[in-house]
């Protein structure tokens, strides 16, 4: 009786044989021969199960490392995968209000640096009716946000190497899908900031106060007091936004906003390639997830 159970399993694969051997509780069997059947034929899926995710693990690591590493690239910030940062060539952007009167200014950035802009905004209670003004070049200005996307997408590259280690010590043994799991939602955690990085939310409160006096020290001549400006990433634009906030606002004295943005090709690259890695993590981690379900359910029927 075992050795007809071993034949089968060989030949008929273990998914197939669980499904007769589960058939075959209908007809007369000894129960101790149906128990040791049931185990053979648990013991061959499982080997079938691992030798299956670890296969899929390998295929979904290698493809994330190289979006990883190309978003690395991308980034302006010196790292391993992209020493070639010091090099970058500055970039000028221009940009207007909806009207192309209120607010006007230009941005040089130099990766994640601010290394010139000039801006002119309407102010009616200055005598030309305009602020002018450019920016300290002794100061230095970056882009907070690219720096949060690139420290998280290199966390999420040290997740993923933690994964491949973990998959190349259980090549004997089986892989653990707990931990497979685990790095996946870690992975996916950190993709997850790196993209709400370059997603702007207005800050409040103290913090937001000491981030727009910094801002506005980098400019000479230092603006009126009633003159808030903020420059921030949205997606793939860069966007300037200055806001005017009487002391006392009124009818004829009411606060204006005015706004201006461009975009900015490798804003986008980097937004891309990292959508494109939560999309495969989410494929991966939903394909583990199935195998949990599955042989959880297999478990319970052999009960």
């Amino acid at each position: 009786m075992v050795l007809e159970i071993d034949e089968m399993v060989s030949q008929l694969g273990s998914r197939k044989c669980y499904e007769m051997l589960r058939l075959s509780r209908n007809k007369p069997m000894e129960s101790s021969s149906l128990m040791l059947a049931e185990k053979k034929v648990a013991a061959a899926a499982g080997k079938d199960e691992y030798s299956f995710l670890r296969k899929e693990a390998l295929i979904y690591f290698r493809k994330l490392e190289l979006i990883l590493q190309g978003c690395c690239a991308k980034l302006p910030t010196r790292n391993r995968f992209n020493e070639s940062a010091s090099a970058l060539l500055p970039e000028k952007f221009n940009m207007a209000d909806a009207t192309g009167e209120n607010l006007k200014c230009s941005f040089t950035l130099v990766g994640d640096n601010v290394a010139k802009a000039e801006i002119t905004v309407r102010h009616a209670k200055l005598p030309s009716h305009f602020y002018r003004a450019v920016v300290q070049p002794d100061i230095q200005w970056k882009l907070q946000q690219v720096q949060d996307l690139g420290n998280f997408v290199l966390l999420a590259l040290e997740m993923l190497r933690l994964g491949m280690l973990t998959i190349q010590k259980t090549i004997d043994e089986g892989v653990s899908v707990e931990k497979l799991l685990w790095v996946t939602k870690s992975i996916q955690d950190y993709l997850y900031a790196a993209r709400d990085a370059f997603v702007y939310a207005p800050k409040k409160g103290a913090f937001a106060h000491v981030h727009e006096e910094r801002l506005k020290k980098c400019f000479v001549p230092l603006p009126p007091a009633d003159l808030t400006f903020n420059l921030y990433i949205s997606s793939s634009k860069l966007n300037f936004n200055v806001i005017y906030s009487p002391a006392q606002p009124n009818e004829k004295d009411s606060v204006q906003v005015y706004e201006c943005e461009c975009h900015v090709p490798w804003f986008a690259d980097l937004i891309y390639m990292v959508t494109s890695a939560i999309q495969l993590t989410q494929l991966f981690h939903d394909k583990v997830s199935i195998l949990v379900v599955c042989k959880n359910g297999m478990r319970s029927s052999c009960r």
